[in-house]
């Protein structure tokens, strides 16, 4: 298997989105690396894994109280172990004394040990993840969904990262991640437009650590009493998927008419029996539809017990217009501009979509169904989306590679792969702005970071594909004069580089590259 240093780094870059996109995670985590060291891998490859966990553990704060990581190495068996700690240079030497293991593809053996470690040295409210690094399919596929299974019901997170995907089954690899958004796939040129597609979870935080949602149920005269209850059980049971798959995560629950009827607070899953004891308890409101006054109750206790860098989210469900539209669009849009992310479910004949989509925070969140009975398949279509929501200001470049090395057809599939990875953006001044710079030997095209979708495929259409020799450093000059330009104190800026080679001239390359890294511009290298 040919794998380079470089791919294999970019994809461990994929793992610290479980943070942010800061040079550092401060968030508090248990972390074990499960490495695949079987024949397949080869003794060169596996020091290559091993030296991209080194990269990676260097983004987290590893010290007492905080995040504390260890590893796990498998062949035909459990080869080496180093247990959770938060010394990082004994962690470091730790990592570069590990061996090659060679033999055949336990992986159930790697994921049992790992379980097991964090069972042993769990901390309350700190979120346990296992990440997984294998070549290929393993030896018992039974035996590793089942530890996969057990591992996730003990509310641990598994991300997995599959390398050479084509000679190993994808099924496996989805089938022990915590989310399909967990599984992170190596493959080659025709594969970037999927690998891109990461991005986004690359520089926003995801519900590993957790997020507060509150549900916000309609029980006004126009829903059934049935209706009602169908809706309550299906809201329930989200809640409890989104404590097993997301365990640091907190819920609550509004149900209203005309006033707010009941409030559940935010509920950590240690107290799911609580939840789901006033959930039984609820009564059927029964009158006019106070959307705003829910929607305020609901801002409420978000604002409350604010968390660092956890998202927010208000999951509204309504059957039909509310009795003060502009009040409600008011509280909503002050909602939003607070951070909060709203889902809008409209369900039966009678919805105000107008109002729905002026409520939610974008009209991919604003969502219809027929009936209540089909609300339950809705919700559980909207645990993996609520997560991967970017709700944090960036500022992204893409510095597209124009050179004959490139050649016109895989120019073409560049844009197309940029364009698609641009737009799981929530464009907008205060939220994603996006632009693109294409380089040959000079920049050839481009444009600075744009809030507008529609402006940014504009700009797309008419970057035509240059040819000529391949100097990066010029594209990489020229994004970070756009990301300077755009001067957003508040925002996360990003440069993508993508190359098919070498630069003329790798020595200026190398310094550009250090001086946008010293700017404080994140930096990913395709």
């Amino acid at each position: 298997m040919q794998l380079t240093t470089v791919c294999f780094l970019l994809a461990f870059s994929v793992f610290i989105s479980v943070c942010n996109a800061q040079d550092d995670c401060m968030e508090t985590l248990d972390i074990v690396y499960v490495l695949d060291g079987s024949n397949s891998v080869a003794r060169g490859n596996f020091r290559v894994m091993r030296n991209a966990v080194l990269s990676s553990i260097s983004k987290f704060t590893i010290l007492p109280n905080q995040t504390r990581v260890g590893v796990v190495t498998y062949g035909e068996r459990l080869y080496a172990d180093i247990p959770l700690t938060d010394d990082f240079s004994s962690l470091q030497q730790s990592i570069q004394d590990l061996q090659w293991p060679d033999g055949s593809t336990a992986t159930h053996e790697g994921l049992i040990y790992a379980t097991n470690m964090l069972r042993a040295s769990s901390r309350s409210g700190v979120p346990q993840v296992i990440v997984v690094l294998t070549d290929g399919e393993s030896n018992r596929p039974k035996l590793t969904y089942e530890a996969a299974r057990q591992a996730k019901n003990e509310g641990i997170i598994i991300l997995c990262v599959g390398i050479r995907f084509g000679e190993m089954s994808r099924e496996e690899l989805y089938g022990m991640a915590s989310s399909p958004s967990y599984v992170y796939l190596i493959r080659d040129f025709d594969s970037l437009d999927e690998r891109l597609a990461n991005i986004t979870s690359v520089i926003c935080p995801t519900c590993i650590g957790g997020l507060d949602a509150v549900f916000v149920l309609d029980g006004s005269n126009s829903v059934r009493r049935r209706d009602f209850w169908t809706a309550v059980s299906a809201i329930n049971d989200t809640a409890m998927t989104f404590w097993q798959n997301y365990t640091s995560s907190r819920i609550g629950f509004i149900t209203y008419a005309t006033l707010v009827s009941e409030t559940i607070p935010l509920t950590t899953s240690d107290n799911t029996n609580d939840f789901v004891n006033r959930v039984n308890n609820l009564e059927f409101p029964d009158t006019g539809t106070g959307t705003d006054l829910a929607l305020q109750e609901a801002v409420r206790l978000l604002q409350n017990s604010l968390r660092f860098k956890v998202p927010r989210v208000i999951i509204l469900i309504t059957d039909g217009g509310s009795d003060k539209p502009p009040r409600t669009i008011q509280v909503a849009n002050a909602a939003k501009a607070a951070g909060i992310v709203i889902y809008a479910i409209g369900v039966g004949p009678y919805i105000d979509d107008a109002e729905l989509k002026n409520v939610s925070s974008d009209t991919t969140l604003n969502m219809t169904v027929e009936t209540f009975d089909l609300l339950r398949d809705r919700l559980n279509e909207l645990v993996d989306s609520v997560c991967n929501q970017c709700t944090e200001p960036v500022e992204l470049l893409f510095v597209i590679d124009g050179s004959d090395g490139v050649t016109l057809a895989n120019f073409g599939l560049l844009k197309a792969a940029v364009t698609n990875a641009a737009l799981n953006f929530e464009f907008g001044p205060t939220k994603a702005e996006v632009g693109v710079v294409s380089y040959s030997n000079t920049v050839r095209g481009g444009f600075g970071p744009v809030a507008d979708p529609v402006a940014f495929m504009n700009g797309m259409q008419i970057i035509s594909y240059p040819g000529g020799p391949r100097t990066t450093s010029e594209g990489i000059r020229q994004a970070a004069q756009f990301l300077i330009n755009a001067n957003r104190s508040d925002a996360v800026n990003v440069m993508v580089v993508m190359t098919t080679g070498q630069s003329f001239n790798p020595t200026r390359t190398r310094i550009d590259s250090f001086l946008v890294r010293q700017m404080g511009i994140q930096t990913f290298a395709l």
